[in-house]
Order: C-alpha cells, then structure tokens, then sequence
C-alpha cells in the first residue's frame, strides 16, 4: 500500500525567499515550497508522507515574462512516499470515535475508515471494542480528491489487536501517595509564610483605626440634689 512515486511540477520562488540563499541552496528552497503545498495531503498518487521527499533534478530557475511578480519559477521532480488504499488489505488502525453508526478509525493521520455497525451485529468483539483501542480492519471502498487531508474509507472489522493504555495504570499506590504528600507540604509551606504577613496587616489596619476614631470622653453630669 505504500509506494514510492515521481512528482513533476512547477515550483515558484517569492523574492522574500532570494534573501535566504544566504543559508540555504536553491534545491533546499524549492524542495521546502514543495513539501509544505503537498506533504501530508492527497496528490494523485495517494497520500504523501511527511519527511519523504527530496529533489531528483530540476530545471534552471527563470522569471516569467509578462508576471511581474517577481518569483523565479523552476521545474521540479521529487521522489517521495505515498500511501494509496488497495481493496482488500488489511492494516491496524486506531479506534478514534464511537456511536451507533460504528467505529471510526485512523491509520497513521492518513486513512479515516468507517467500520459500520449493521456490517457486525452479533459481534461479542466489535461491541467490546473502545475508544483508543487497536484493531485490524479490510479496507473495502476507498475515495480523496488531490489536496484533501485524508483519505475516506469504509472497511470491515477483522479483530481487536490491542486495548487502550490508561494513564492511571502506570501510576501506583505509593506514587499516588507522594503525590498527596508533596501537595501538603506545599500548603502547610504557603500557611507560614502567608500568616505573619497576614498578622502585621491586621495590626496595622487596627492600629490605624484607632487614631481615626475619636475618643469617647465622658462627661460629668452634675446633679443637683435638693433635700424636702
């Protein structure tokens, strides 16, 4: 399913590229342009696969008369790798969703498979099956448009491979309990040294209070007793 193909096509230059020849060889720009217009996207040989490309021969760079814009165009061939669905192979994807219509699986951020549930009922192994899971499917119908981001496939199950890796199952009990220990001390940590601030700033506001408030005098009533 993956095959090694020639491309030929017209590569162009901006003159924001020119100033980085400095650094970099003219093959070095043209394969950079490249890459980033068609690796990881459907050409029409298939999906082509990151970091598989590299420049066969090109011709001589030349400006295009009448553009006015400035690029240097040159033809390119580049080698690279891409991935074309066959009808009947088998490969082991993961299980990214699952709903009633089915599992929806990926294979290497190339294939999206559909698995239908109507194609399994009475599956034991295909109800058991999770997200995250590995399982082995039969590509059947497969269809990408030049550019796309992936290619659409429908296939059947065949067997589960291998169940979803959890993150707490590589956490143990007393790892766990490091953990607890280390979230305490940092708070008992914050206490003492949040408390004498907090105290200061207590007495100061009291402190302050006290010299704004006026003092309450109390005053000597006289009282005039008489005598009947």
């Amino acid at each position: 399913m993956e095959t090694t193909v020639v491309f030929e096509e017209k590569v162009a230059i901006t003159p924001s590229d020119l100033n980085k020849l400095r650094d970099k060889t003219l093959d070095e720009l043209l394969l950079r342009r490249f890459a980033n217009a068609n690796e990881g996207r459907c050409s029409v040989h298939g999906w082509v696969i990151p970091g598989s490309l590299k420049i066969i021969s090109r011709s001589m760079a030349h400006i295009e008369s009448g553009r006015f814009t400035g690029d240097l165009v040159s033809w390119v061939q580049v080698e690279g790798s891409v991935i074309y669905p066959v009808d009947g192979v088998r490969l082991k994807a993961m299980v990214l969703k699952k709903n009633k219509m089915g599992l929806f699986v990926m294979y290497q951020d190339a294939i999206q498979i559909m698995v239908p549930r109507d194609l399994h009922i009475g599956n034991e192994e295909f109800e058991a099956v999770q997200i995250g899971d590995t399982v082995e499917v039969e590509l059947k119908k497969s269809r990408f448009q030049v550019k796309d981001m992936h290619i659409l496939s429908v296939g059947l199950f065949i067997s589960k491979v291998a169940s979803a890796v959890r993150a707490n199952e590589f956490l143990s009990k007393k790892s766990i309990k490091d953990i607890t220990d280390e979230d305490e001390g940092d708070e008992d940590d914050e206490e003492e040294y949040e408390a004498p601030e907090l105290k200061a700033s207590m007495k100061k506001n009291s402190d302050a209070a006290a010299s704004v408030a006026p003092e309450d005098e109390e005053e000597d009533i006289p009282l005039d007793l008489e005598e009947d």
